[in-house]
């Protein structure tokens, strides 16, 4: 009796939860779906199914506003907008269990973020604290991180106000090493909006990174960083309205009212009182130019020795005129006679004659360019060095015309101007330039000897792997023995990247000696001998054509090219 009574009650409670599970119906939509994806979710570690997988987040920066420029603390202030995008493994769905949905937009506190950070900050503040993120059906993530940032930036103001700064953003993974998470960059962008009163942004780029850091025990971790470069350039038209030109003006009006003629009756003494009065004017300029300067170790800046130079010359000016006072004071009422060296320098007939001097001159000279040219002939001159501050590159090509089958050439000058098809300086073997410029990276690129130095080159990535693949090639530089190029300050290149840019082989002792003896036979280099085994920045790449061997040595601030013979 009771079990009949058991089995009718369980039929019972059986029957009704059938007929209301066929009465219920799941809701499909946004926040059933959030619910499915984050019901189990951990948010604290990489969302990836293998562990041994890189999880490759893609980044897109770009400056928004470029919103001050501190140059006395050397800071700058940017309004970036930072795109980021990544595949979640556990934030999937099929779209058609789904009714279509194929995206939803969620807080980004309840998924896992990267960590990414700008290392370089001062502060950093986030314009968007609780903002969301996309999340589309097959795991990709995407959300966008609008950032007010104080970055330090070293800055040489030497130029001012004609200066350009180039800034550096550190960005990276602050957790994670390169081999659990990679930061790749579609590219870095300024917007078009953009635009500052005092400064112009010309350039922003990027290279990728990988440092190494020592632990706290005994370890090194290895972490992938971006290196964003900012060069930005000063607006320099309210210095030359405010300060240049009207201080040029106010030393020049001066300058002649100083050195008008006397008067007939008398001394003109208000001459020495337009004097001090321009030098109170300057002396109050000079202190307006000490507040707008940057203060700056290195030196003065250039609107400084402007105005210094200025100042000096109305000082010089007073003090002559002051002069000329007193020996028209001394002529007029003493009527004493003006020394003889006075009369010798302002008197027509005590002056020695031009021609006498020209003749002396000529004494010292050949006659014509003909004998010039056949003495430098007979004296046999195959090597040159030229000094000097700057030269006209005009000018180096008659000095070269002048000596024709030269060895080598050591230039020490900035060369200006460009490199022609039938340049003297594209026939010479042996080639260094100590202020290398534009001209000598012209140079490097036509060159065909066999030795060339640069130094205080501004050469880029690209221009390395361009010269190195030409070699290999056999397209250009067929007799290039050696190339040393040191870098200018400031510039740096990523070693890696030209390493990685063509096939390269590791340094093998049975394949070639491990010291360079290097002999460039250029005035002032003088033989040397170079390491070419440290695996750290040197590799070998291999000629096709001939099978011939060179060793590149990559450093951060010089490249080294050898031939092996």
């Amino acid at each position: 009796m009771f079990s009949t009574k058991l089995l009718t009650f369980i039929y019972v409670v059986i029957s009704t939860i059938e007929a209301l599970s066929d009465n219920v119906t799941i809701e499909i939509n946004e926040r059933s779906l959030a619910k499915f994806l984050l019901d189990d979710y951990f948010k604290f570690t990489r969302p990836v199914r293998n562990h041994s997988i890189v999880l490759s987040v893609t980044v897109q920066p770009q400056i928004y506003n470029l919103v001050e420029v501190n140059a006395k603390n050397e800071q700058i202030k940017l309004l970036l907008w930072f795109p980021q995008g990544w595949k979640d493994d556990y934030l999937t769905w099929n779209p058609d269990e789904w009714g279509g949905i194929e995206k939803i937009i969620i807080p980004k506190s309840l998924i896992w973020i990267p960590d990414g950070y700008i290392f370089n900050t001062v502060e950093e503040m986030e314009t968007l604290e609780n903002h969301n993120v996309r999340v589309r059906y097959d795991g990709n993530v995407e959300t966008d991180f609008n950032k007010l940032v104080d970055l330090t930036c070293p800055m040489s103001v030497l130029s001012f106000p004609f200066d350009s700064q180039l800034c550096a953003l550190q960005f990276g993974s602050w957790s994670y090493p390169y081999y659990m998470l990679s930061f790749n960059v579609l590219g870095a962008t300024v917007d078009e909006k953009n635009n500052h009163s005092e400064w112009d942004i010309i350039a922003f780029n990027f290279t990728k990174l990988v440092t190494r850091y020592n632990d706290t025990v005994g370890g090194v971790n290895v972490y992938e960083e971006i290196v964003f470069y900012l060069e930005i350039r000063r607006k320099p038209l309210h210095y030359i309205l405010v300060i240049i030109i009207p201080t040029f003006l106010i030393v020049t009006v001066s300058n002649i009212g100083l050195f008008t003629p006397h008067g007939v009756h008398g001394d003109r003494e208000e001459h020495a009182s337009l004097g001090l009065t321009t030098m109170l004017t300057m002396a109050v300029i000079l202190d307006m130019v000490t507040g707008e300067m940057p203060k700056s170790s290195e030196g003065i800046p250039l609107l400084g020795k402007y105005v210094l130079i200025e100042f000096s010359i109305s000082i010089i000016a007073v003090l002559v005129s002051v002069l000329i006072i007193f020996a028209h004071e001394r002529m007029l009422y003493l009527e004493a006679r003006p020394p003889y060296w006075i009369c010798r320098i302002f008197c027509k007939e005590c002056r020695a004659p031009l021609a006498e001097m020209e003749y002396d001159d000529l004494l010292s000279k050949p006659l014509n360019t003909t004998q010039e040219l056949r003495l430098c002939i007979e004296k046999n001159i195959k090597d040159i060095q030229v000094s000097g501050k700057q030269l006209e590159s005009d000018v180096l090509e008659r000095l070269l015309g002048t000596y024709p089958g030269l060895n080598s050439l050591d230039v020490n000058p900035l060369i200006n101007g460009n490199v022609l098809e039938t340049s003297h300086t594209l026939r010479i073997e042996r080639i260094s330039f100590s202020d290398c410029g534009s001209y000598g990276l012209e140079v490097l690129r036509r060159f065909t000897g066999s030795h060339i130095v640069l130094i205080d080159a501004p050469i880029r990535e690209n221009d390395v792997v361009d010269i190195i693949r030409k070699w290999i090639a056999n397209e250009a530089y067929k007799n290039l023995e050696t190339h040393m190029i040191y870098l200018k300050i400031r510039v740096k290149i990523n070693p890696q990247l030209v390493m990685d840019s063509f096939p390269t082989e590791r340094y093998n002792p049975a394949v070639r000696p491990p010291i360079f003896h290097y002999d460039s036979k250029i005035i002032d280099r003088y033989p040397d001998e170079m390491d070419f085994s440290e695996d750290d920045f040197c590799r070998d790449v291999i000629r096709g054509i001939d099978g011939k061997r060179a060793s590149i040595g990559c450093l951060t601030e010089a490249i080294f090219f050898v031939v092996w013979n």
